[in-house]
């Protein structure tokens, strides 16, 4: 729990040596306590309020991720803080921001052909596989398509959520996030668990979303 506290407070920019200095005459208990006030400080009061682009957001999914660790029971593994202040990371959107399309017949047909794969609506297969079979390219059919496409996946439906709400975020690497470009949702689901079975690590709370 110190380990974890301690590490979080570091990474947000808390002096590592007034920590110490803070460590040394108090009690453990009263120690923690000064830690779960500091950490307590730095959290917003309105985290539902928070959106993509406020730089709180970042600290708040690193806090859930550690909280999470701490609170089971069982789990006696520590988050690896030297690698996540070695490496890059994104505050990524779980779905996507739908704005981005592909705009190259190529990356048009690579999008569709990941996407139709997790469909189960034939029709809409039917009609992705006509056009990516055709000889000639529709660019109009493909933005249809590709908006029907984000329908079924539920990637467009901004009545339900705002896509750059905090419930829409995770952190995840840089290196994995720009990987998959703005892959529906079980596509980036297969490609984390690929990147995890590499060994990148994946912060446990962005692999609960995604599994």
């Amino acid at each position: 729990e110190l380990y974890h506290k301690i590490g979080y407070l570091i990474c947000i920019g808390a002096n590592l040596s007034e920590l110490y200095n803070s460590s040394i005459e108090p009690r453990k208990s009263e120690f923690m306590k000064l830690l779960n006030e500091r950490i307590a400080e730095a959290i917003p009061d309105e985290i539902e309020s928070l959106e993509f682009g406020d730089k709180q957001v970042r600290h708040v999914l690193l806090l859930h991720n550690i909280q999470t660790m701490l609170n089971n029971e069982k789990e006696r593994s520590r988050f690896p803080f030297d690698r996540y202040k070695g490496e890059r990371w994104d505050v990524e959107h779980v779905h996507s921001v739908s704005e981005k399309k592909p705009q190259s017949e190529k990356h048009q047909r690579e999008w569709l052909t990941e996407a139709v794969q997790y469909c189960s609506e034939k029709e809409l297969v039917a009609n992705v596989n006509a056009l990516l079979n055709r000889g000639t390219w529709d660019n109009d059919c493909f933005l249809e398509l590709y908006t029907e496409m984000l329908g079924f996946y539920a990637e467009n439906n901004k009545d339900d959520l705002n896509i750059n709400d905090i419930s829409n975020l995770v952190l995840l690497d840089a290196r994995t996030n720009r990987g998959y470009g703005n892959a529906v949702f079980p596509e980036k689901r297969k490609f984390i668990i690929e990147r995890e079975m590499c060994g990148v690590f994946i912060p446990v709370c962005t692999k609960n979303v995604f599994m």
